[in-house]
């Protein structure tokens, strides 16, 4: 059976021994920290990480550091008294992630666990008084979730599963209702948006850049 990972927060996240080091001593705690062959993406770097789910009255805000690796997601608070909101977030328990504005800023969406579909999910907004960085923390889980890539696979039904040495999601989480989804998408609209380098154009439609596309969805009918 595949091996099932766990985000980890509060004490449970280990960290610590890099909350308490800094500078030459910070990169050698990172370094014991990580596995031999992880690499850091981003960081670290100072953010205010405001953190939600379902089962929490009101949202924690609190100010500390972020680093991303090719493995996880690392958060640590600047002060001891926060260390409830500590976090290690490995990349299988990623669902969702995509620039939101107003502030302008990262959000994620995650699950408790790599195989937990019917578990709160708990959502994450990181925000750098820089702006450009907030840029750069999306590019670096970009790559992190490519790295971790779904598996497309119709084989395994358990909802995890390995592709060679690389630890890879299932596609077939329980279906959501028609219902469920209408409110996610109403709910992701209004707090995210499209990069600019992404977005259709008005002039690439009226140009007929994208007719051949409804040609091509006919052919494989």
């Amino acid at each position: 059976m595949a091996e099932e990972f766990y985000v980890q927060s509060g004490e449970a996240a280990d960290l610590s021994t890099v909350r308490a080091t800094s500078g030459d001593s910070l990169t050698i705690a990172l370094q014991q920290l990580m596995d031999e062959d992880e690499t850091i993406l981003f960081g670290p770097s100072e953010v205010q990480l405001i953190r939600s789910s379902d089962e929490e009255e009101n949202a924690k805000e609190v100010v500390g550091t972020l680093l991303i690796t090719t493995m996880s997601i690392l958060f640590w608070a600047t002060d001891k008294a926060c260390i409830d909101n500590d976090l290690v977030v490995p990349a299988v328990c990623i669902d969702l992630h995509a620039m939101a504005e107003d502030p302008v800023s990262v959000y994620i969406q995650i699950r408790p666990s790599s195989m937990s579909y019917d578990e709160p999910s708990i959502e994450l907004t990181i925000l750098s008084s820089e702006e450009e960085k907030n840029e750069m923390i999306f590019a670096a889980l970009c790559k992190l979730v490519s790295l971790h890539p779904v598996d497309d696979g119709e084989d395994d039904d358990e909802g995890f599963g390995q592709d060679d040495e690389m630890i890879v999601r299932s596609s077939t989480p329980p279906p959501a209702t028609e219902q469920d989804r209408e409110s996610m998408l109403e709910y992701l609209d209004s707090v995210l948006v499209v990069p600019p380098e992404l977005e259709i154009q008005e002039q690439q439609i009226a140009s007929g850049q994208f007719d051949d596309a409804d040609d091509d969805d006919d052919a494989m009918l």
